[in-house]
């Protein structure tokens, strides 16, 4: 990453500060968690949080705010 952390302690301090679910492409519901209503779109995200809350999203927002980031964030409220 840009400020010279490495992507892999970044995925570790944000997989740390989630009370959700951060997914990986190695993951066995990738597949499912980056499935969108519209089938046309077909995008691969490096990583999908799944927030649990407002401090997940803030977390999420400024990992995904930081140069060369591809984050992804889902709500799963409107299946509850």
């Amino acid at each position: 990453m840009a400020d010279g952390i490495s992507m892999a302690s970044a995925v570790g301090a944000l997989r740390a500060s989630l009370r959700g679910e951060l997914i990986e492409p190695s993951d066995p519901v990738y597949d499912e968690a980056r499935a969108v209503y519209n089938g046309m779109i077909d995008r691969r995200p490096c990583l999908i949080a799944r927030c649990a809350d407002v401090a997940d999203v803030m977390a999420a927002v400024k990992c995904a705010c930081k140069p060369r980031s591809m984050l992804f964030n889902t709500s799963s409220a409107n299946a509850v």
